[in-house]
């Protein structure tokens, strides 16, 4: 597996133009082509390796937010007055699908209007999996859960060690790697 991502576009998303970036298609779920990138890899026998992160996909959609804008309000064109408050628009958000050591599949997505908000998508029961297999706890997976456990008492500790500073420790990491607005 290199280390380049699937859809290179980490550079370009600072760049003035975003025409070649991919944009959501209305009648999919952004996270269809990070799936289908997964069944292809598992096609073709590429094992995901636990310890390495990667990007596996990058979108760009226009979608309703409430943002802080700045308007002109009277005074002169040598000394303007400006007001600023919260308005709806439709601003580019930007999706990151991504592989994460920790987490599995993932995606993290931002806004480029202030006040930028960022939102983490995060499956919990990817963490116990993950946790499982680092513990070599055997258990047979559910696509979203576990359908049974060799060591069911260790799956709940695993599952109650849960915090919310994997949470941060998740953001933290991702914060370095990809772009931001």
């Amino acid at each position: 597996m290199d280390d380049e991502p699937d859809i290179d576009v980490l550079g370009e998303v600072a760049e003035p133009a975003h025409d070649d970036l991919p944009h959501v298609v209305l009648g999919r779920t952004g996270e269809d082509p990070a799936v289908e990138l997964d069944r292809g890899l598992a096609r073709d026998h590429v094992v995901f390796h636990p310890g390495v992160d990667d990007v596996r996909a990058d979108r760009v959609a226009q979608e309703r937010a409430r943002v802080w804008v700045g308007w002109r309000r009277g005074g002169s064109d040598a000394h303007p007055h400006f007001e600023f408050g919260w308005q709806s628009r439709v601003p580019n958000h930007y999706y990151f699908y991504v592989r994460d050591r920790e987490w599995g599949r993932a995606f993290v997505k931002c806004c480029c209007y202030a006040p930028y908000p960022l939102w983490l998508c995060l499956n919990g029961h990817e963490w116990a999996k993950r946790q499982a297999e680092q513990a070599a706890i055997a258990y047979q997976p559910l696509d979203n859960g576990f359908r049974s456990c060799a060591d069911g008492e260790a799956l709940a500790a695993i599952c109650a060690r849960l915090q919310a500073g994997d949470v941060w420790s998740f953001f933290r990491r991702w914060q370095r790697i990809l772009p931001s607005p």
